[in-house]
């Protein structure tokens, strides 16, 4: 702008000299005058050059940076990505694989139910095809469970005294299906098997679970403890129509086994119980282990 102004000066005073110089004075400044304005256009001249020098560079030069090589830009890209993704985590961490024993459990928990609907189907309607086709359902039961066991003897904590168990109701099981009379006996026994799902089922729930703890508790006692010991005397003393006596003999003999299986397993339970575990503590602190060995002889005696 200071340059401009100095031009506009400069321009306006050669005007004026050139009037002088029609009217006949030239003063003595002109030649001055005029070497000033030869050198400031000259400077206004390579001012402008520069600049257009400048602005055909800036248009001339590309800005944007030369194409990659195409290798270089998938590396690039790659390194990206692998920054930008989250850090993989390894399968075994998530993928969560069942022990043995779970699956034996989760196969239990699984055809049990269909067992105790039948049971109680069959105690509600009496009728000769649902008895059948529950004593049928609990030998298929029964044979895939034993062969688990003997495949897999881990899966469970007495694995002998449960083939036994299994054994003997396979046996019991044969006989109301080749002895129609004696089929309403088998939802008679098999509603034990309510209880068997409780059994397992709480083992995979929170423990503290009221309802569970309490309906299995219940069904335990009336069931295991009390109702199987009344079948097998039922069986053993007022049953009738056995069709023989080998029957006879070997069926009420394995539902004694069985009741008497039943309250062993019941005195373990009691025996682990936090209640029995309770009162053996307040025993010991009462007088020690010689006036707990003393008031039990005085109890049995």
């Amino acid at each position: 702008m200071k340059g401009i102004s100095e031009l506009t000066k400069v321009v306006t005073r050669e005007l004026r000299l050139q009037q002088l110089q029609t009217s006949g004075t030239v003063p003595r400044i002109l030649t001055k005058s005029r070497s000033r304005l030869i050198i400031l256009v000259s400077h206004e001249m390579r001012l402008l050059l520069l600049a257009v020098v400048a602005v055909a560079v800036t248009v001339a030069v590309p800005t944007t940076p030369p194409p990659l090589d195409s290798d270089l830009r998938l590396r690039l890209r790659n390194s990206r990505l692998e920054r930008a993704a989250p850090p993989l985590v390894a399968t075994s961490a998530t993928l969560y694989v069942p022990e043995d024993w779970e699956m034996h459990d989760f196969f239990n928990l699984a055809a049990l139910p269909p067992a105790v609907a039948l049971t109680l189907a069959s105690l509600a309607t009496k009728r000769a095809d649902v008895r059948q086709a529950l004593a049928f359902y609990m030998v298929g039961y029964i044979v895939v469970d034993a062969l688990w066991i003997a495949n897999q003897p881990s899966v469970v904590k007495a694995p002998a005294t449960l083939q036994a168990h299994h054994a003997v109701t396979l046996l019991l099981l044969l006989h109301p299906l080749t002895h129609a009379p004696h089929l309403k006996y088998v939802a008679m026994m098999t509603i034990v098997e309510l209880n068997t799902f409780l059994l397992i089922l709480r083992r995979h729930i929170a423990r503290g679970n009221q309802v569970v703890e309490t309906t299995f508790a219940f069904t335990w006692l009336a069931i295991r403890a009390v109702w199987f010991p009344i079948l097998a005397v039922h069986l053993a003393c007022c049953a009738t129509d056995w069709g023989s006596t080998a029957r006879y003999v070997i069926v009420s003999t394995s539902v004694l086994a069985l009741a008497a299986l039943q309250l062993h397993w019941t005195a373990q339970v009691v025996g682990r119980s936090a209640l029995w575990q309770r009162w053996r503590q307040r025993e010991r602190a009462v007088g020690g282990k010689e006036a707990v060995e003393e008031r039990r002889r005085v109890v049995f005696l």
